[in-house]
């Protein structure tokens, strides 16, 4: 795992055990220093019916088709939002940190968690490390 590190974008490209080509990414806080620069890169995981999950690396929806879970439930024209998105609240101490990101077009109450994101990864499944105060919170 990578630690409080300032890095940039990495790609790697790798193949399976069937011969496909996988692209591994790594983002770090570099990345995503305000909220839009966060919303510029997204990530697709899809599960071979129909169904997929797309979000921003911040965990935002940026785009009307980002959801944690779009079900293909009359494959392959009919797919619905089941999962928009969830919120998330790290409770450390007395201290509360939100860790989800998004921006709210009627409302200032803007989700700022990407804040306390220190890392990315996409290897196959998105991963998050968050850093507020000491811990480290991976979030698979």
């Amino acid at each position: 795992m990578i630690n409080n590190l300032w890095y940039t974008f990495v790609e790697v490209i790798r193949e399976n055990k069937k011969g496909c080509k996988i692209m591994d990414f790594y983002l770090g806080r570099s990345d995503w220093k305000t909220l839009q620069r966060g919303e510029e890169h997204s990530f697709l995981l899809v599960n071979g019916l129909g169904g997929y999950c797309s979000q921003t690396v911040i965990g935002s929806n940026a785009r009307h088709d980002h959801n944690l879970l779009t079900a293909a439930l009359v494959a392959p024209t009919k797919r619905f939002a089941m999962v928009r998105r969830i919120e998330e609240i790290l409770h450390v101490g007395s201290n509360a940190y939100r860790l989800d990101s998004q921006a709210y077009v009627t409302s200032s109450d803007d989700a700022a968690g990407f804040r306390f994101l220190d890392s990315f990864f996409y290897d196959g499944l998105p991963s998050w490390e968050y850093m507020a105060e000491r811990p480290v919170l991976a979030s698979k």
